[in-house]
């Protein structure tokens, strides 16, 4: 499930971002520390154009990871989505859970018509992710991005709220939101 993020949530953060295996494609490459998070926190609480959430596994309520809207574009009805799952939740199906309620979200209450996401086209995970529920590769940003001493091309992704509620209408007995 998604929540707010709460301030006890940066422990969790802090421990993922170091991992290199989920920090690597982010495009962060200095440290992160509990102050930062904390400013982050206040930052995206301030800010108009970003929303946030903490994906909960809901049996244990122990926060799994995040996802969110950045450059929320009210007007022309348009953000972007990220999403980080801590590494010991990989592989079990939480990702592709909270990007389908955070897409869900965006269509039904922030009235979005685009969503769209950039992924390191080395990051075969998140690729495969995005793909699975519905998003579609639009773009490529050649050589833009610098991870383990070499340059990769960014992918530029998106979904349409028609294309969402067209799958959502053949996924029978499932609630997405």
């Amino acid at each position: 499930m998604l929540r707010g993020v709460r301030r006890k949530d940066i422990q969790y953060f802090l421990k993922w971002l170091d991992d290199p295996e989920i920090s690597k494609p982010l495009d962060r490459y200095l440290p992160m520390s509990e102050i930062g998070e904390e400013n982050w926190i206040l930052e995206i609480e301030r800010k108009k154009d970003v929303i946030v959430f903490t994906i909960v596994d809901k049996k244990t309520r122990e926060p799994i990871g995040n996802c969110g809207f950045h450059k929320i574009d009210f007007k022309n009805q348009r953000a972007e989505v990220g999403i980080l799952i801590g590494r010991e939740y990989w592989g079990k199906g939480y990702g592709s859970e909270a990007l389908e309620l955070l897409i869900s979200y965006g269509f039904a209450q922030l009235n979005l018509n685009s969503i769209a996401s950039l992924v390191v086209s080395s990051n075969e995970r998140s690729l495969r992710l995005h793909k699975k529920v519905g998003f579609k590769v639009q773009g490529r940003m050649r050589d833009s991005i610098f991870v383990d001493n070499e340059f990769h091309d960014m992918l530029y992704l998106d979904i349409l709220r028609s294309a969402w509620q067209r799958r959502r209408a053949t996924i029978k007995n499932k609630t997405l939101f």
